[in-house]
Protein backbone atom coordinates (compact mmCIF):
# COMPACT_ATOMS: atom_id res chain seq x y z
CA UNK A 1 0.00 0.00 0.00
CA UNK A 2 0.97 3.22 -0.94
CA UNK A 3 1.74 6.19 1.64
CA UNK A 4 -0.40 9.02 1.46
CA UNK A 5 1.22 12.44 0.13
CA UNK A 6 1.93 15.23 2.42
CA UNK A 7 -0.90 17.30 1.85
CA UNK A 8 -0.12 20.78 0.07
CA UNK A 9 0.38 24.37 2.13
CA UNK A 10 -2.75 26.47 1.97
CA UNK A 11 -2.00 30.27 1.26
CA UNK A 12 -5.28 31.89 3.17
CA UNK A 13 -5.74 35.69 2.82
CA UNK A 14 -9.09 37.95 3.62
CA UNK A 15 -11.33 36.81 5.97
CA UNK A 16 -9.40 33.55 6.71
CA UNK A 17 -6.74 35.31 7.74
CA UNK A 18 -8.97 36.10 10.82
CA UNK A 19 -7.88 34.23 13.63
CA UNK A 20 -11.24 33.37 15.24
CA UNK A 21 -12.95 32.30 11.68
CA UNK A 22 -10.17 30.44 10.84
CA UNK A 23 -10.11 28.68 14.37
CA UNK A 24 -13.86 27.90 13.97
CA UNK A 25 -13.68 26.37 10.22
CA UNK A 26 -10.86 23.90 10.94
CA UNK A 27 -11.88 23.08 14.36
CA UNK A 28 -15.65 23.83 15.06
CA UNK A 29 -14.46 26.01 17.94
CA UNK A 30 -13.03 29.82 17.98
CA UNK A 31 -11.68 30.12 21.30
CA UNK A 32 -8.78 27.51 19.79
CA UNK A 33 -6.82 30.57 18.33
CA UNK A 34 -3.82 29.67 19.64
CA UNK A 35 -3.47 26.25 17.90
CA UNK A 36 -4.19 27.41 14.58
CA UNK A 37 -1.62 30.06 15.17
CA UNK A 38 1.35 27.71 15.63
CA UNK A 39 0.48 26.49 12.02
CA UNK A 40 0.39 29.92 10.47
CA UNK A 41 3.52 31.73 8.92
CA UNK A 42 3.49 35.11 7.02
CA UNK A 43 4.12 34.82 3.18
CA UNK A 44 3.66 36.36 0.53
CA UNK A 45 2.21 35.68 -3.40
CA UNK A 46 3.38 38.12 -5.68
CA UNK A 47 -0.22 40.23 -6.91
CA UNK A 48 -2.17 39.06 -3.94
CA UNK A 49 -2.48 39.42 -0.14
CA UNK A 50 0.07 37.97 2.47
CA UNK A 51 -0.27 34.82 4.69
CA UNK A 52 -0.18 31.11 4.80
CA UNK A 53 -1.44 28.44 6.75
CA UNK A 54 1.82 26.41 7.64
CA UNK A 55 3.25 23.17 5.78
CA UNK A 56 0.65 21.33 8.21
CA UNK A 57 -2.61 21.82 6.69
CA UNK A 58 -4.13 17.76 6.99
CA UNK A 59 -6.40 16.50 4.89
CA UNK A 60 -9.33 16.72 7.26
CA UNK A 61 -8.89 20.47 7.63
CA UNK A 62 -8.36 21.31 4.16
CA UNK A 63 -11.93 19.15 3.26
CA UNK A 64 -13.12 21.96 6.30
CA UNK A 65 -11.69 24.79 4.42
CA UNK A 66 -12.61 23.62 0.75
CA UNK A 67 -16.71 23.32 2.27
CA UNK A 68 -15.90 26.67 3.76
CA UNK A 69 -15.01 28.64 0.61
CA UNK A 70 -17.87 26.43 -1.19
CA UNK A 71 -17.88 26.19 -4.98
CA UNK A 72 -17.28 30.07 -5.47
CA UNK A 73 -13.78 30.10 -4.97
CA UNK A 74 -11.27 27.15 -6.22
CA UNK A 75 -7.96 26.12 -5.24
CA UNK A 76 -5.49 27.11 -7.72
CA UNK A 77 -1.58 26.40 -7.23
CA UNK A 78 0.84 29.54 -6.34
CA UNK A 79 4.63 29.91 -6.02
CA UNK A 80 4.89 31.77 -1.87
CA UNK A 81 7.51 33.33 -1.06
CA UNK A 82 8.17 33.04 2.56
CA UNK A 83 9.72 35.85 4.65
CA UNK A 84 13.24 34.08 4.53
CA UNK A 85 13.09 34.42 0.92
CA UNK A 86 12.63 31.35 0.20
CA UNK A 87 9.85 29.75 -1.99
CA UNK A 88 7.25 27.22 -1.58
CA UNK A 89 4.66 25.71 -3.94
CA UNK A 90 0.76 26.18 -2.15
CA UNK A 91 -2.99 26.30 -3.18
CA UNK A 92 -5.09 29.45 -2.85
CA UNK A 93 -8.78 30.00 -2.74
CA UNK A 94 -9.63 32.36 -5.66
Amino acid sequence: MTKPSPPRPLFVYSTLRALLLLAWALTGDATKTTAVATLAHPATVHGYARYTVRHRDYPAARKKLDDFEGEVYAPKPVLVTLEDGSTADADMYV
